[in-house]
């Protein structure tokens, strides 16, 4: 099966090339760690937010790990929150265009990190916003017509049975979409101009792949996560929140190797790996 091949390909990028790919996201890995470190041991909550540390109290008996983790947000309303979020946005974008750029163009990344020219990631940013704006138009379609359901019907047994069918087709019908017109965005990476509808057009025919990938990648998530749900009851929590950032990391960077094989596959003609 062609999707399934895909995935596998997508996710022995990142293994077979462990090394570089822990060099290349390592800023996005730390930040990722540091903020919710930064809130776990100093109790650090930016005015008006408010955060209940009592649960991380060392002297009580709370469980160690992720299960320990019960710091009440009463209300988060926070310029630095949002500061933050968008710092790791823009990390993440960096990371995003340098692995790209490793698999399709061989640049190697330093000892930490990677240079990536400024205006690849300005380009990338500009193509995922489209991107994003035709996915809101297109789940806004979708979303009109289950409220029109629940107007209708209201939360009777059968309009909500209805609502739930026109929301997994929603998935259906708005993941492929989404997903080939993604093609585009390692063609951003790299300096190729492709663009949405060169990506629509070299994906054409591809809908049940997508839709195969889209199953796969959600048996490769429950695989995945088992053992970092297990970690999070034997780990102490400083290590589950590090071990945490690298798992969402890589989950992140699989998830880029995914475009950037099926642009090679499709646009490139590149061979899979067996």
């Amino acid at each position: 099966m062609l999707s399934f091949r895909i995935l596998r390909h997508a996710i022995m990028m990142v293994v077979t090339n462990l090394g570089d790919v822990l060099r290349l996201s390592a800023p996005m890995i730390a930040f990722a760690a540091l903020v919710p470190l930064a809130l776990w041991l100093f109790g650090i909550s930016p005015d008006p937010v408010v955060m209940d540390f009592s649960a991380l109290d060392p002297s009580t008996d709370a469980p160690s790990g992720a299960a320990a983790v019960e710091a009440e947000i009463v209300s988060v309303n926070s310029p630095l929150l949002i500061l933050a979020g968008i710092v790791q946005s823009a990390i993440g974008l960096w990371v995003l265009v340098a692995w790209h750029r490793y698999v399709l163009l061989e640049e190697r990344p330093g000892r930490f990190s990677a240079t990536v020219p400024m205006d690849r990631v300005l380009g990338y940013l500009g193509q995922l916003i489209l991107i994003v704006l035709a996915s809101v138009a297109a789940t806004a379609v979708v979303g009109l017509a289950v409220l029109l359901v629940l107007t209708l019907f209201g939360d009777s047994a059968f309009g909500l049975a209805l609502s739930f069918l026109l929301a997994v087709g929603c998935v259906v019908l708005v993941y492929p979409f989404v997903l080939r017109l993604s093609v585009a965005l390692p063609a951003a990476a790299i300096g190729q101009r492709l663009g949405l509808r060169g990506a629509w057009e070299a994906t054409r025919g591809q809908t049940g792949l997508c839709l195969g990938l889209l199953l796969w990648g959600v048996v490769a998530s429950l695989v995945a996560w088992l053992p970092m749900i297990l970690l999070a009851f034997v780990l102490p929590t400083a290590l589950f929140i590090v071990a945490n950032a690298v798992f969402q990391v890589l989950c992140t960077v699989v998830a880029a190797s995914v475009l950037t094989t099926l642009y090679g596959y499709f646009v490139q003609k590149r061979v899979l790996m067996l």
